[in-house]
């Protein structure tokens, strides 16, 4: 189970609980644990709340994550200002790369560059589907081979 977590909602510590991944917005990070919590910091909490990983989306800087073995992450922004056209659907995008690398068999952590990259090519093109690239344009600018 992935949860596509933008913002609070009743219940969330329930619903945190029945998640395996839990993939979280800066946003969301910050209505649900404070403007000083660091992206890193709320991953812990939010493993302590039941999920096998959580993950923070941090918009052109990237994202980070942790996994309950102990395994802590940052994949970095991709950074080209001029190529930025649009970033309607990127979180989608994202979640879509993420469980794409979760259905391959990938780790937490490639699947997050996986979907990061996704996220970010995505945004060289208007609206949500236009710049949805090919696997294989996304893996290379992941620095990921195929498993």
């Amino acid at each position: 189970v992935v949860l596509d977590a933008g913002s609070p909602r009743p219940r969330m510590d329930d619903i945190t609980a029945l998640t395996d991944h839990f993939v979280a917005s800066h946003s969301f990070v910050k209505a649900m644990f404070g403007p000083r919590v660091k992206p890193e910091a709320a991953c812990r909490r939010i493993l302590e709340k039941g999920p096998r990983a959580a993950i923070v989306t941090l918009a052109a800087d990237g994202c980070c994550g942790a996994t309950r073995d102990g395994g802590a992450f940052r994949i970095p922004g991709h950074r080209r200002d001029r190529f930025i056209v649009d970033t309607t659907g990127a979180g989608d995008i994202f979640h879509a790369g993420y469980i794409f690398g979760m259905l391959k068999g990938w780790n937490a952590a490639k699947s997050a560059a996986f979907g990061n990259a996704a996220a970010f090519l995505k945004c060289g093109s208007p609206g949500g589907r236009l710049g949805i690239a090919s696997v294989q344009k996304i893996l290379k600018l992941a620095n990921a081979q195929p498993l």
